[in-house]
């Protein structure tokens, strides 16, 4: 059997969300209804009251009232959200305001149940390239579900799973230069938007000539990717939040930074710039990339340095990168993730050789 949420000019869909949801979780909504306009020509209504009007309830374990009851009470299972990663559930089940029913999604936190948003509209035709393939989904009058329909996903095997927007220019950078003025949140959204409706939850941002947490206007990309759960980190040569085209506008012999890009003539500078940016964003969810490298894809220390010396160099520089991140960044949990990326010019930093330990073996990392 089939329980009808929705039927054209017969009944119409609304939405529950409670004010104390997340505000990314509130954005998702808005974005969702937007769907079901696209998918019905009718946008829903979305209210703060639990009311007999209601086909749709939306809440995340811990945080909703509504999902916490409804776990007490057995009708959701608490063991299948609680402590939890990323994980939705989908659930038809009575509705306490009248005979009838009320279809419950909801996340064992706020990615979670961002993704059974954007699962349930998938789940009525919408797809994630509608904006990047303007693939509109099919016009429906009716949209059913089976009245034992209940669906808890699992949790995701691949903790960081997103993409770097890399080698921007021409194409992507002409794209949001002509449409969003540039790298900014306007663009960004749409990003994480199709991030997100693909399960993704990390993201390296364009860096050729921008930078993330500026050109946003300020931090409001950085702002919004944290509000929807989104992590950014920094590529391979940007560690401690800041990125590499930011370092060429502060850089400078009569700056507190100096001018070279380089830890062994610049240590101080360089341990300043990067102090200032953990504390600037390090509060936001991110994954910190740490280590370093020569400007443009080059080696620090030249061709006549040895391997020894340069393991050395970089040895000292995440032992120091790694105590500003414990001074710096406020989380609520004693794991801080960091990535070292390892490029062409360093990978024999992290291997080593006969004569000379690698990273690899380091206990530090």
């Amino acid at each position: 059997m089939e329980y009808t949420l929705f039927e054209k000019k017969k009944k119409s869909l609304q939405i529950f969300l409670e004010t104390q949801s997340f505000t990314g979780v509130q954005k998702i909504a808005e974005k969702i209804a937007d769907d079901f306009l696209k998918i019905t020509d009718e946008r829903p209504q979305i209210v703060n009251t639990l009311q007999d009007t209601v086909s749709i309830a939306i809440g995340t374990y811990g945080n909703s009232e509504l999902i916490d009851s409804l776990c007490k009470a057995k009708v959701l299972d608490a063991a299948k959200l609680e402590g939890k990663r990323e994980v939705y559930v989908h659930k038809l089940i009575d509705h306490p305001c009248k005979t009838g029913k009320l279809l419950v999604v909801a996340g064992s936190d706020k990615r979670g149940t961002i993704y059974g948003m954007f699962s349930l509209t998938e789940y009525f035709g919408m797809t994630a390239m509608n904006d990047w393939g303007d693939v509109a989904p099919q016009k429906r009058k009716l949209l059913t579900i089976p009245e034992s329909y209940e669906y808890y996903s699992k949790e995701p095997s691949v903790k960081y799973r997103g993409f770097f927007i890399n080698d921007e220019w021409p194409a992507f950078g002409t794209w949001t230069t002509r449409h969003f003025d540039g790298f900014t949140v306007k663009m960004y959204d749409h990003i994480f938007e199709y991030l997100l409706r693909m399960k993704g939850n990390y993201l390296w941002p364009a860096m050729w000539s921008s930078s993330f947490l500026l050109d946003g206007p300020g931090m409001a990309s950085a702002e919004l990717a944290d509000e929807y759960g989104i992590v950014i980190c920094f590529s391979h040569h940007e560690p401690c939040l800041r990125s590499s085209e930011e370092w060429d506008l502060v850089r400078g012999e009569d700056t507190k930074y100096g001018n070279e890009w380089n830890y062994f003539k610049n240590k101080q500078g360089l341990l300043t710039y990067w102090k200032e940016g953990l504390k600037r964003s390090g509060h936001l969810e991110n994954m910190i990339t740490i280590g370093m490298r020569g400007e443009r894809d080059s080696s620090m220390l030249g061709e006549n340095s040895t391997l020894y010396d340069n393991i050395s160099l970089l040895k000292e520089i995440i032992h120091n990168q790694k105590a500003m991140i414990r001074e710096c960044v406020k989380r609520d949990t004693d794991q801080i993730p960091m990535m070292l990326a390892l490029y062409k010019e360093v990978e024999a930093y992290y291997y080593g050789d006969e004569t000379t330990e690698g990273l690899n073996a380091w206990d530090e990392l």
